[in-house]
C-alpha cells in the first residue's frame, strides 16, 4: 500500500500502530523471559533493543506530531530518530504522525522550511543536499555560509594612514608634510594631483 493510502486509511493507521506496540511488547516479553530463565548474556541486548523501540514509539503513533508546526516536528523526529534524515523520509513520517499540509509537494516545502530555519536560527542544520541534522550533535562544525568577514581595520602605527578619502601617505610622507607646515587638514583636504606635485618637491 501506498504512502498516500496509508494517510487516507484510517484502519490502516491504526493498524500500523498496533503492529508497532505488539513489536515493542513482544521483545519485552523476550527480555523478561531471558532475565528469569538465567540466559544473562542474552539479556542485556534484549533490553536495550526494546529500550530503544520505546524511544521511537511515540514518533510511530499517528498523533505524534497532530498540531505541531514543520519546525517543531521535524526537531522531534530527528531528535528520536537520533540520524540525519532526508526530506522525502520527513515527509513521510509527517504523515504517519498526522501532521496536516496543504502543499501540493510537501517534499519541497519541508525543504524550504527547514532551509530557512537553519538560516535564521541555526538549531537544524543541512548536513547533506535535502538532508537534516540537529546542529547538537555538530559541536566544532560550521554550517553557515556567506557570511561576510568582518571589516579591517588599520592598527595604529601602521605602514600607511589614510586622510583623504583618494589619496594614502606613508608615515614618512606625512612626517616631511607636516615638517613643510602644513597641517592635517590642509592634507587631507589636499586635491590628488596637488598632493603628488608637493611630494616630489620635497623629494
Amino acid at each position: 500500500m501506498s504512502v498516500e493510502s496509508m494517510a487516507t486509511d484510517p484502519y490502516e493507521v491504526v493498524l500500523n500502530d498496533l503492529r508497532a506496540k505488539k513489536a515493542q511488547i513482544e521483545q519485552a516479553i523476550s527480555a523478561i523471559e531471558a532475565i528469569r530463565g538465567g540466559t544473562s548474556s542474552g539479556a542485556p541486548s534484549m533490553a536495550t533493543s526494546a529500550a530503544s523501540v520505546g524511544q521511537n514509539s511515540d514518533i510511530d503513533s499517528p498523533g505524534a506530531f497532530l498540531g505541531m508546526s514543520i519546525v517543531d516536528a521535524a526537531k522531534k523526529l530527528l531528535a528520536a530518530k537520533r540520524q540525519p534524515l532526508r526530506n522525502p523520509d520527513i515527509a513521510a513520517a509527517f504523515k504517519r504522525g498526522g501532521l496536516a499540509m496543504n502543499s501540493k509537494d510537501a517534499v519541497n516545502t519541508i525543504g524550504s522550511v527547514l532551509t530557512r530555519r537553519a538560516n535564521d536560527v541555526g538549531d537544524l542544520v543541512k548536513v547533506d543536499r535535502g538532508t537534516w541534522g540537529l546542529k547538537e550533535w555538530y559541536p566544532n562544525r560550521n554550517f553557515r555560509k556567506g557570511v561576510p568577514a568582518e571589516k579591517s581595520e588599520a592598527a595604529p602605527g601602521s605602514d600607511e594612514e589614510t586622510l583623504g578619502s583618494t589619496f594614502m601617505f606613508s608615515i614618512d610622507q606625512l612626517a616631511k608634510l607636516k615638517a613643510a607646515g602644513m597641517s592635517e587638514e590642509e592634507i587631507r583636504t589636499m586635491p590628488r594631483a596637488d598632493a603628488l606635485a608637493y611630494m616630489d618637491m620635497l623629494t
